[in-house]
């Protein structure tokens, strides 16, 4: 609820915020269309999991899937 619930959407921020601030990365679970994606961006988190960065494959497709995103 990221891009509909602004007391979601600022605790997102200051979790980004203040693990960047302790040097560490953060990845973002759920991004599942290009507003959230670019949301997330916009936030400074730099790592996203999600429908927007691939579907669930069987293991012969992520290779494939793999190799075409190195």
């Amino acid at each position: 609820e990221l891009l509909t619930d602004r007391a979601n959407a600022d605790i997102v921020r200051l979790i980004v915020d203040l693990s960047r601030r302790f040097g560490l990365s953060v990845a973002a679970e759920g991004a599942e269309d290009e507003a959230t994606f670019e949301a997330l961006r916009g936030i400074g988190c730099e790592i996203v999991q999600g429908f927007i960065v691939g579907r669930p494959m069987a293991s012969a497709q992520l290779r494939k899937w793999a190799l075409r995103h190195a």
